[in-house]
């Protein structure tokens, strides 16, 4: 029994290679941009929740 270990990259399996292309990339990218909008946006509603402070009245 051979205790040698085998990889994608061992020889007899030669080296593994693959190449893809992303067919929607613009709108891939328009909404990975809208998210990190809504995301900056989403802070600043944070940080300004964080620094009001309620008044509340009576009826």
């Amino acid at each position: 029994m051979n205790d040698e270990e085998f990889t994608l990259e061992s020889s007899i399996y030669g080296r593994a290679s693959m190449e893809i292309a992303l067919q929607n990339g613009n709108e891939f990218m328009d909404l990975i941009k809208k998210a990190q909008q809504d995301s900056a946006e989403l802070q600043k509603d944070l940080e300004r929740l964080q620094h009001l402070n309620p008044i509340f009245k009576t009826k």
